[in-house]
Parts: structure tokens; sequence; C-alpha cells
């Protein structure tokens, strides 16, 4: 009987898990990010090394983007659950040429846009060159 009732707790805390849709980047990304991957697509030409790297890189800025996403919770005391796109580019001298993160499924505030920018210039991001990258990010509140 013991078991039952875990099983069955454990059943209705699953049923609250946060859902958030799958990324799309026709749904989640700007207009603007949209457009500048469509004039700049992802280059084909790049060794897979390259652009491995350039998802590394991309991806190290993770825990920044989080610590932004929970300082905008805090501020605003709402815990929105969406998808964020990263569309960035770089030409062929390292020179970044487009920043942005976005997202259509829900309205980001003056302040979680700002601390998203602040990381356009970060170490991180250094010795990209000629790479078109558009990284996916899900936010959701911690369990």
């Amino acid at each position: 009987m013991k078991f039952i009732l875990l099983l069955a707790v454990i059943s209705c805390a699953s049923h609250h898990q946060v859902k958030i849709p799958n990324f799309m980047k026709e749904k989640v990304c700007s207009v603007t990010s949209i457009n500048y991957l469509q004039k700049y697509p992802a280059k084909t030409k790049n060794s897979s090394s390259k652009i491995e790297e350039s998802t590394a890189k991309m991806l190290s800025l993770q825990p920044l983007v989080r610590k932004c996403y929970e300082q905008e919770m805090l501020e605003t005391k709402s815990e929105p659950s969406f998808n964020l796109c990263l569309v960035t580019g770089y030409d062929k001298k390292g020179k970044q040429e487009f920043f942005e993160f976005s997202t259509n499924e829900i309205k980001l505030s003056e302040n979680l846009i700002s601390c998203l920018n602040n990381l356009k210039n970060r170490e991180e991001l250094n010795g990209l060159k000629d790479v078109t990258v558009m990284q996916p990010f899900r936010l959701y509140p911690a369990p």
C-alpha cells in the first residue's frame, strides 16, 4: 500500500513539470534574426571541428544566460518558461557582425534584454571567425 501511495505522489509531481514547446526557429527567433540567417546561412564549408568549437563557445554562455533569467524571475516575481534564440555572426577577420537574443513566445523585459546583450562581448566568444551560429536555450524555473 505504501508503494502505491508513493507512486501516486511521484505521478502527480511529474504532471506538474514545466512544459516548453519544441524549439522551432520560425516560431522563436525574431524576424531580424531569421532574415540574418537567410542572408548569411550557417557556413557549410567550415570543418566540423570549427562548427563544434563555435557551438561549444555558444553553449559556454548557458550559465550566464541562466543567471540573467534567474535575476529576471527575482525582479518580476514570475516564472515564465520559454525558448530563447541566440543568433550571431562573425566575418572572416573575427568581427562580430550580428548578435541577438530573441523569443516570440513571451515579451522580454528591458532588464532581461539588457542583461543578455551584455554577453555580446564576452571573452568566451573570442576567436570566432567566418561563422554564423544559431543557438537555442530553454529557460524554465529550477525544480
